[in-house]
């Protein structure tokens, strides 16, 4: 068994501690903003006819990261063509923008 030498410990042992010190003193005047991650209430669906805006918002499987930005708007996008596409909707289309805090969700289910 090879033993830590008593200079190399105590060294270890005090950069631990400052390590931790900083770690509880990032924690407690950093926390995470509230209201960050994306709501209901900014997600606007528009224009679709047959399926309601909830199920649209319910078949999404977004990341905690998630917010109303360009990245999450390609993932919503992404998210709900698939979903319209396994239901049947082959001719449909999406488009998703971020815009003033919300996104905004075009739906054509592509009805004949």
């Amino acid at each position: 068994m090879r033993c830590i030498e008593p200079d190399k410990f105590a060294a270890h042992a005090a950069v631990s501690r400052q390590l931790s010190i900083v770690l509880l003193v990032l924690a407690i005047c950093c926390p995470p903003a509230p209201g960050l991650a994306l709501e209901r209430k900014q997600f606007v669906v528009r224009n679709n006819r047959v399926i309601i805006d909830e199920v649209y918002w319910a078949i999404l499987d977004l990341p905690k990261w998630a917010r109303p930005d360009e990245k999450t708007a390609k993932l919503v996008r992404r998210q709900i063509l698939r979903f319209l596409r396994k239901s049947g909707y082959l001719l449909a289309r999406v488009k998703v923008r971020a815009e003033r805090g919300r996104l905004i969700v075009d739906v054509d289910e592509g009805q004949l």
